[in-house]
């Protein structure tokens, strides 16, 4: 988003490739984070990692508890 501000053409592109760059980045992440859920070290579930890993398991949390309610 711009927030209203008005955007030349040159901005406007380079904004779009930001975004598209960003969006690739995420996408090849998210890839890759499931060819590692299905692999077979990952078979038994895992661990969340205490450390590495709160914002997942936050996550995780308030989705059991959104389904719980």
């Amino acid at each position: 988003m711009t927030d209203g501000t008005e955007l030349d053409a040159e901005a406007a592109e380079k904004l779009k490739k930001l975004w598209v760059d960003v969006h690739i980045e995420d996408h090849e992440m998210c890839i890759r984070l499931q060819e590692g859920r299905k692999s077979q070290v990952a078979q038994t579930g895992g661990v969340l990692s205490p450390h590495w890993e709160r914002s997942v398991r936050n996550f995780q949390e308030q989705v059991v508890s959104a389904l719980s309610e």
